[in-house]
């Protein structure tokens, strides 16, 4: 036992920093233990890293202050002489070995295995991702692990691009849009429900005190925003995250079922192969395919497990896959020298980072990473027409898929965020992707059997896109333009051209009803093809933007007919759409995962639809929505009911409703629409339902 007054002795630490503060066993292996080799992290035993010094440990003696002398000392010593001074002994009193004791003790950092709420609570937690205690009581959006998962390179969100909820009206009024836009729209609602524009803030402020949102799923700055995760994570250690090999082909499978048939970015036999290989020895894999198969895996989980999957374990395994493929990116030069692979993997993640964005400001992003990556195909020479002996038939047919993909997705994003198109039609040459199955050409192509295009194959669908380039881009160029010069004629001849692809389209998929406004359950599909379904959203959806500005104008139904009807009927069609695919009615179609996605990546193009039925029925005073006979057979003859379409409308809010949690921008929309339904449905009265 040590005497009174002295300073224990303590063992020389020859453990790493990480190894001590996290109490594992260190091998104290040089340069670096083989615990910060695993994890990819610093070792301070490496002696070209600069390390702090050592914080000594705080060793106290068993009795740190002594008796007081007696009065009667006569030694001249002060009565608190023999109390150890809080500094510590003097370094040369000190015995070898021995350490000081510090006037604020280091705080120990104790390895914390309970989630967040449960630590907080001081409860017992079976550290499940939710926890059972967290699932009980409704939490399960709330359960972290985030002290515990600092160090286990688990992806996090960077606060750095985190919008300040202050700043979010005035970086909305201040963001430049095009009249593609739906926040014209805003100003017309409040117009005709008599909301001045700080009455709508403060309700939506008053909502948002008693809203929990959802942590986004990406950095604001993915997939460009320096690392994803708190350390660097290793080769092996990324590789380590793919599942096994039955749950990664299921995960394959779930993603070509949702989005590669229509954005069509790879060829699957030659993908399985690769998958074959990658799978003997995924240590020789090129980080480059890597990142596009980490990128196919986190999206077929998605669509296969969103909503039926606890939020935690979901949100985990598609950090991971995410993250993963943008470390795997950042290993190769896809900036210097882009390749087919990498122009793959990033079209997936802007398709990602657009269906999982948590606000409309993330949203946004997308547009000038698509920018970029249209750029890198520019460069790579994916927009020009190649000779047949410079590059394979299997390549050539690659490279007009993925350019193809590319002009969709700037259509769309242009569309989407009301920016303009920096793109024309006269700046690229390279042909319409064959019409032909992907077992139909193969490496060892010389040649291929191209079909007729009244035949359906897997490019139909991509096809159809790429044969309405032309008429889609000058349409957004002059759109999103400050001064947007249509004039009624062109707008007329714009509508006919769309409405062709919109034909061609449902004579490709048989049975399919291209025009869904008739809102009768009866009618809707029983198979449901969400790929038609899709490229009709964005034919309507242009067509919206196209009609907006003459079908806004006073006494419109008599100047601007064609416009008029045309807004109306294309705003029911994209609700009726939205009620066939989130709805009850496509329980029995499609399974729940296969629909929660779809919901995420037309979610803005719902809204506009919403509003623009909303306006076109606070101006109409009628139950009835007859159509002139004298506009043709490109519209309906009839719309429906006025009653039948506020039932609808008011559907489709409560299908919303489950998604204003998910973040600011969803809350503020369900708010508006809430208050344009309750306002219709105060004009029931007096109305008769036909």
């Amino acid at each position: 036992m040590a005497r009174q007054g002295q300073i224990t002795r303590t063992r020389p630490v020859k453990a790493c920093i990480r190894c001590r503060t996290r109490k594992i066993k260190c091998d104290q292996a040089k340069p670096t233990c083989n615990n910060c080799t695993t994890v990819g992290a610093k070792c301070s035993l490496d002696p070209s890293i600069d390390t702090p010094a050592r914080e000594p440990l705080v060793q106290r003696s068993n009795h740190q202050i002594t008796p007081k002398a007696s009065p009667g000392s006569t030694n001249g010593e002060s009565p608190n002489s023999h109390v150890v001074s809080e500094t510590g002994p003097d370094p040369a009193d000190v015995p070898n070995g021995s350490r000081s004791v510090t006037e604020h003790p280091k705080k120990r950092r104790r390895f914390r295995a309970s989630c967040d709420r449960c630590h907080h609570h001081k409860v017992r937690c079976d550290q499940k991702l939710p926890c059972s205690r967290c699932s009980k009581v409704g939490l399960d959006l709330r359960c972290s692990y985030n002290s515990k998962f600092a160090d286990e390179n688990i992806p996090t969100v960077d606060p750095a691009v985190a919008i300040n909820e202050a700043d979010l009206d005035t970086l909305w009024r201040e963001k430049s849009r095009g009249d593609s836009h739906w926040r014209v729209l805003l100003q017309q609602i409040n117009l005709s429900l008599g909301y001045r524009s700080d009455e709508l803030v403060e309700e939506f402020k008053r909502r948002e005190r008693s809203m929990t949102y959802e942590e986004p799923l990406l950095p604001g700055n993915y997939p460009l925003g320096g690392s994803y995760f708190t350390t660097q994570p290793t080769h092996n250690t990324i590789l380590s995250w793919i599942p096994e090999r039955s749950t990664a082909d299921e995960y394959v499978q779930s993603y070509i079922a949702s989005y590669e048939q229509t954005y069509r970015l790879l060829h699957k036999p030659t993908f399985f192969d690769e998958v074959k290989s990658f799978w003997i020895d995924p240590a020789k894999v090129d980080p480059e395919w890597v990142a596009l198969y980490m990128m196919v895996l986190g999206m077929g989980y998605a669509a296969l497990n969103r909503g039926t999957m606890p939020t935690g374990e979901w949100r985990f395994f598609c950090r991971r896959m995410f993250g993963g493929a943008q470390e795997m990116l950042f290993k190769t030069s896809f900036l210097a020298k882009p390749s087919l692979c990498s122009l793959q993997t990033m079209c997936l993640m802007i398709i990602a980072k657009e269906t999982f964005a948590a606000t409309c400001f993330q949203g946004d992003t997308c547009w000038p990473l698509v920018g970029m990556t249209t750029r890198l195909a520019m460069s790579a020479g994916f927009h020009r027409l190649l000779p047949e002996s410079v590059i394979s038939v299997l390549e050539q047919d690659m490279r007009r898929r993925i350019w193809t993909t590319i002009v969709y997705l700037e259509i769309q994003l242009a569309c989407t965020t009301g920016m303009p198109m920096l793109l024309r039609i006269e700046d690229f040459d390279v042909l319409c992707p064959a019409n032909i199955d992907d077992e139909d050409v193969s490496p060892a192509s010389v040649s291929m059997q191209i079909r007729v295009n009244s035949e359906p194959t897997n490019a139909s669908y991509q096809i159809i896109i790429y044969q309405a380039f032309p008429v889609l881009l000058k349409i957004m160029e002059r759109l999103n333009h400050e001064f947007n010069g249509l004039m009624y004629e062109e707008v007329l001849h714009y509508d006919a051209e769309l409405r062709k692809s919109l034909l061609a389209l449902s004579v490709l998929k048989t049975g399919y009803l291209p025009c869904a406004a008739s809102l009768q359950h009866e009618y809707l599909p029983t198979d449901l093809d969400v790929h038609a379904i899709q490229i009709d959203i964005f034919f309507r959806r242009v067509l919206l933007m196209l009609h907006r500005r003459f079908a806004s104008q006073p006494a419109a139904e008599d100047i601007y007919p064609q416009s008029y009807w045309s807004s109306l009927e294309n705003s029911l069609a994209l609700l009726a759409h939205n009620q066939a695919l989130c709805g009850e009615y496509s329980a029995a179609a499609l399974p729940p995962g296969q629909l929660t996605w779809f919901s995420g990546l037309f979610w803005q193009d719902f809204l506009s639809a919403g509003l623009t039925a909303a306006i076109h029925l606070l101006r109409k005073d009628g139950a009835t929505l007859s159509v002139p006979a004298n506009l043709g057979d490109n519209l309906i003859s009839t719309c429906p009911a006025r009653n039948t379409i506020i039932d609808t409308l008011t559907t489709c809010v409560e299908i919303w409703r489950p998604m204003q949690s998910r973040s600011v921008c969803t809350a503020r929309s369900f708010t508006l629409l809430e208050r344009v339904a309750e306002a219709l449905q105060s004009t029931r009265e007096g109305c008769s339902q036909l």
